[in-house]
């Protein structure tokens, strides 16, 4: 694989950003071990990689680190490395965002014709209808035409070649979100649909294996790249206590739990499960031997899992 896979992390111990995107690289490495992997931070998350959390620095090629005022706070850093990321990567890239796992072989990005390139928003098939009512005026609060029958993209993963026109297009990505986080519309995929148009349609449709966004419906049987959207932000442990398990084991005690490398296994049809699990199941009682009996005695762990869900329904 050629095109080198980039990263962007703005973090703290209070978070767990740092052991997600710890385990997308692992899922990286194990299916591409040749990919090279850079990392792009703020200066205070730099700063914040030391013990456990320096295994990050470990699992990548090259670490670029950019300095910010303390007046801007970790939301917005993040949107900015973003959206100025091709000014500050050398060389083509695939951006992964920290909620993704890597299911087989992305060499074939290394033929895609795109210069730019991503996939539809929420597995979507369709362009923009009247159905997507909040989308369509999220961004007309940053847009005066319409942008009803465009096309909305997800930007968890984005094949950015380095040419002057991408170059150009990730300026005006980040003009329109400037515009669009002044107006109170802080996410990047508004501001990517209006740069998007200003740019003539410019970004070329990646399928949906490259982004396969499970929380919704229509995604492929067989991803390349799974994105199951992210669980340590503004959910409590009880609403995905498999996650939450899963990113503190990697706090404690790296990848070294033989679970995590099932999970890197078998991510079809492991991580979508254990990653919704929720509190009106087995997920409130979530531990290191329940994630051993889902691998060991699945059909056992979904009876449980039904019993509890049976059980908790009768209100004793």
């Amino acid at each position: 694989m050629r095109t080198k896979v980039v990263y962007i992390l703005v973090s703290s111990p209070a978070d767990y950003y740092t052991e997600q995107t710890v385990f997308s690289m692992a899922s990286l490495r194990k299916h591409n071990p040749a990919a090279k992997v850079s990392l792009v931070c703020d200066r205070e998350t730099y700063g914040s990689l030391a013990g456990a959390r320096a295994l990050v620095k470990e699992m990548t090629d090259e670490v670029i680190v950019r300095d910010f005022p303390e007046t801007i706070d970790p939301k917005r850093r993040s949107r900015i490395l973003k959206t100025t990321l091709r000014e500050i990567v050398s060389g083509d890239y695939l951006f992964l965002d920290s909620d993704t796992v890597v299911c087989r072989s992305l060499e074939e990005i290394d033929s895609c014709d795109f210069q730019l390139g991503m996939a539809y928003d929420c597995n979507r098939k369709s362009l923009l209808d009247d159905s997507d009512r909040d989308t369509i005026e999220r961004c007309s609060k940053i847009c005066d035409a319409s942008i009803k029958g465009m096309p909305y993209f997800n930007s968890g993963v984005i094949l950015a070649r380095d040419t002057a026109e991408v170059h150009s297009f990730y300026h005006e990505w980040h003009k329109e979100w400037d515009v669009s986080q002044r107006a109170g519309v802080i996410l990047d995929q508004p501001a990517l649909c209006i740069a998007n148009i200003n740019s003539g349609l410019m970004i070329g449709r990646l399928d949906a294996s490259w982004n396969s966004q499970i929380k919704y419906s229509g995604g492929p049987e067989k991803a390349r790249i799974i994105h199951y959207f992210n669980p340590s932000s503004g959910l409590e442990f009880h609403d995905s206590p498999a996650a939450f398990f899963i990113f503190e084991e990697i706090r404690r005690h790296g990848l070294k739990a033989p679970y995590l490398t099932e999970l890197l296994e078998r991510p079809y049809d492991a991580l979508s499960v254990l990653l919704q699990i929720k509190k009106d199941s087995l997920g409130s009682y979530c531990s290191r031997d329940l994630l051993v009996l889902w691998f060991s005695r699945p059909r056992l762990f979904m009876y449980l899992s039904s019993l509890s869900k049976f059980l908790k329904s009768l209100k004793f």
